[in-house]
C-alpha cells in the first residue's frame, strides 16, 4: 500500500506569492534603462528594414501592374 498523503500547505495563497516576490533580483535602475534603450534601438532599426523593403517592394508591383 503507498502512501499518497499531500504534503500540507501551511502558508496562504497570498503568504506565498511574497516569498516569490521576494526571491526576484530585479535589475537596477541603470540596467534597466540600458535594456530598455537596446530595446527600443533594435525597435526602430527593424521598423526601418521592414519599411525600405516595403517601399522596395511596392515600387517594384507598381512598375509590374503597370
Amino acid at each position: 500500500m503507498s502512501n499518497n498523503k499531500q504534503p500540507k500547505v501551511s502558508l496562504s495563497w497570498a503568504e506565498g506569492f511574497r516569498q516569490e516576490l521576494a526571491k526576484i533580483t530585479w535589475p537596477s535602475r541603470r540596467e534597466a534603462l540600458q535594456l530598455t534603450l537596446i530595446v527600443v534601438i533594435i525597435s526602430t532599426l527593424l521598423g526601418i528594414y521592414i519599411g525600405v523593403f516595403d517601399y522596395i517592394f511596392a515600387a517594384i508591383l507598381k512598375l509590374v501592374l503597370k
